[in-house]
């Protein structure tokens, strides 16, 4: 599986979303302001007075629920995000945040101190000038726990690694269908195909064979759809080469003996093994299961089932979601040169406070005096 990451909007983005909806407010606030003869006051120098800014401030919330408020709720957008593209969410979980949160939180804390005659206006451009954070998240973000990413975008995830499935249906005419195995023009006999079909049946049906599979997988570094180019030559000579009455035979002797060399505390057959059941390949779906094989294998430090472990607990598969066992796992996949792990681990830290930070590097440390983990050291 890959990682699939929410793109933060651009400052130039936020910047002219912004300007748009103080435009758009303006165009009606100016006129109240003019009619009350609060523009003529100001002109001339002079303070608004507490009770004009309480009023002002009341008009103010109900101009933001009447402009706002229903684009808010249902898309996470302003006008001006609406019109630049994109959109308000959760820091933690990248999925939309309730109308009452991005007011309560985002908007009135702010927007209360900016009443605060000189010391407001310094806090406004503070909080503008937090835009320039590696994260892009202004004071008011941090408040609330969100972000702007540009629209459009599905929620971010962390990958395990390149799922043992078959290509996924795609939305064609406003139907499903499931792509079919395209057959070589120059095929050698009639009977090839045959074979063609039989392997597009078993990828579709999410039973290709776990060591071709892994063969594949590890020839195609990480490529996943090279891995099924190379998976289905193989499969093809290789039913070339057998009976079709041998063929369920074979997967299950090959299954057979990936059990017994994890049985046997092999820590690669563990990991492919969970790996079998956490994508439901040849075996059911179980995430608890394919948990115990992860952590069998990584307490014998193999990295690539310490960032699958990472996986289980920052998704919260089986178990419920855990940022310091996911930053631990990760840390230790990542000491040992996993590039996946790496990545999750830059991701995830955006996600968690410094104490919790320390507390996933001192879990690590941990596991790491109980594994060896591979004779690399945890800092």
């Amino acid at each position: 599986m890959t990682e699939i990451k929410q793109e933060l909007a651009s400052r130039w983005q936020r910047l002219w979303g912004a300007l748009l909806d103080g435009l758009i407010a303006l165009a009606i606030v100016f006129p109240v302001m003019w009619i009350s003869g609060l523009w003529q006051q100001l002109i001339q120098g002079e303070q608004m007075s507490v009770e004009q800014r309480i009023w002002m401030f009341i008009f103010g919330v109900i101009l933001f629920f009447v402009l706002q408020g229903y684009l808010l709720a249902k898309h996470g957008q302003t006008i001006g995000k609406r019109i630049v593209g994109t959109r308000i969410v959760s820091a933690e979980d990248g999925q939309l945040v309730p109308l009452s949160r991005i007011f309560w939180l985002r908007n009135l804390p702010v927007s209360l101190i900016a009443q605060i005659p000189t010391f407001g206006s310094w806090l406004s451009v503070i909080d503008a000038l937090f835009i320039f954070r590696k994260d892009k998240r202004c004071i008011h973000d941090l408040i609330a726990g969100t972000k702007v990413v540009k629209a459009g975008q599905k929620n971010s995830v962390v990958a395990v690694a390149p799922a043992v499935t078959a290509s996924k249906p795609t939305v064609i005419a406003g139907r499903m269908e499931t792509p079919t195995l395209q057959k070589k023009e120059n095929s050698p006999t009639m009977n090839d195909d045959a074979f063609y079909d039989e392997v597009a049946k078993e990828m579709r049906e999410n039973q290709m064979v776990p060591c071709v599979w892994a063969r594949a997988f590890a020839e195609a570094d990480g490529d996943e759809n090279r891995a099924k180019a190379i998976y289905i030559k193989r499969r093809v000579a290789q039913l070339s080469e057998n009976s079709k009455p041998q063929i369920e035979g074979k997967k299950q002797d090959e299954l057979s003996v990936l059990k017994k060399r994890a049985e046997q505390e092999d820590s690669e057959a563990q990991w492919k093994l969970g790996l079998m059941h956490y994508f439901g390949t040849g075996v059911p779906k179980d995430y608890k299961e394919a948990a115990k094989w992860f952590r069998l294998a990584a307490d014998q430090g193999n990295a690539d089932a310490q960032n699958s472990l990472g996986v289980i607990c920052f998704n919260g598969h089986g178990t419920r979601r855990d940022y310091v066992q996911a930053f631990a796992w990760f840390s230790l996949a990542a000491e040992q040169g996993n590039e996946k792990a790496k990545k999750s681990l830059s991701m995830i830290m955006e996600r968690m406070t410094p104490a919790a930070i320390e507390e996933g590097r001192q879990k690590a440390r941990e596991y790491a005096k109980k594994v060896g983990n591979g004779g690399s050291p945890v800092t």
